[in-house]
């Protein structure tokens, strides 16, 4: 009971009111299907969770995350990471999935119309988001530093 008090404590999430990820249309990058948020969500086994992470093909510190989520996401495998590419053209995604060596199982998905930005409050990239299956939000890293990395890697290795 104290590991899940001092989990909701560290992430700064209250316990009597919580945030939960809002359902907006995204396309998968791999055959151009809608993603649907909340279904995806809801699929993930009892005890997993989505990582997040909406990014920019043009944003260094992005660059710089990505090959530490991708190393998080294959050290865990209660964690799936879903990288969201807002405003970006295909082709320059592709590019920058190659440059990373994303592996082609990474769910990767394109925001064109930037819904996120609003749905969401996010004001730049990076910015990550842990999701459980109930689809709340259990924690939001907004840029990329030492701090956040710090702060998701405790929170995905518990």
């Amino acid at each position: 009971m104290h590991k899940i008090l001092l989990f909701y404590f560290l992430i700064g999430v209250s316990l009597f009111s919580q945030d939960f990820i809002p359902n907006f249309p995204l396309t998968r990058l791999d055959n151009g299907k809608v993603f649907a948020m909340h279904k995806e969500v809801s699929s993930l086994e009892d005890s997993s969770f989505m990582v997040l992470n909406f990014t920019q093909s043009t944003c260094k510190p992005c660059k710089k995350e990505i090959p530490e989520l991708l190393a998080l996401s294959k050290s865990n495998p209660k964690m799936k990471l879903v990288l969201v590419f807002i405003g970006d053209i295909d082709k320059e995604v592709v590019k920058t999935l190659k440059d990373l060596n994303v592996p082609s199982e990474t769910l990767v998905l394109l925001d064109r119309l930037e819904t996120s930005f609003e749905k969401l409050s996010i004001r730049g990239v990076p910015h990550t988001f842990i999701i459980s299956k109930n689809k709340t939000i259990l924690a939001r890293l907004e840029g990329y530093n030492d701090d956040n990395m710090g702060k998701l890697k405790s929170l995905v290795s518990n």
